[in-house]
């Protein structure tokens, strides 16, 4: 019975965040020495804390108190996350290969390099660059918004070449 009571616990506490988490987004040093740190505090359920004070935050600088220097302002913010993504693509002579559907594996990668940036909000400053490999690491295309040209740009490289990994583990 013992060992059921445990496993049952295990399953639950696993299935459960048991932390709050206090995650940095932003730290801005434009008005040094007044420092802004931006940050999203969420409670052990997922959902963000609406009632933080001053009082829940201890801060220290080489060991000195510096909580009474804070001031804080809690507000939501709707503005969507800036990214900036590398889109790494495996450009070996495998990918040229048809499995036995017909279907080369490349081409499998630009639908889903195609979806993806169908989708992606190009917020703000978010830019997608692209990189393949096969023998080398080469930039296919430099950070940009442009995407309809990323697009353009990973249908079109079609050069693939090939290399041998079998010595490497030898």
């Amino acid at each position: 019975m013992k060992k059921i009571v445990l496993l049952f616990l295990l399953i639950i506490a696993s299935q459960t965040n048991l932390f709050s988490a206090f995650t940095v987004t932003q730290i801005v040093t434009d008005e040094f020495p007044y420092v802004k740190v931006n940050f999203v505090a969420t409670q052990p359920n997922g959902q963000k804390f609406t009632d933080l004070k001053l009082e829940d935050f201890v801060v220290t600088e080489n060991g000195v108190n510096m909580s009474p220097t804070l001031e804080l302002s809690c507000q939501d913010l709707e503005e969507k996350a800036e990214l900036s993504i590398l889109l790494v693509l495996d450009r070996s002579g495998s990918m040229e290969t048809n499995p036995e559907d017909g279907v080369r594996r490349w081409d499998w990668v630009v639908e889903g390099c195609r979806k993806f940036l169908e989708t992606l909000e190009f917020n703000g400053r978010t830019k997608v660059a692209v990189s393949g490999f096969s023998f080398d690491a080469r930039l296919i295309a430099d950070f940009t918004n442009d995407r309809e040209m990323l697009i353009d740009t990973i249908e079109k490289n079609n050069s693939f070449r090939s290399y041998i990994l079998q010595p490497s583990f030898y």
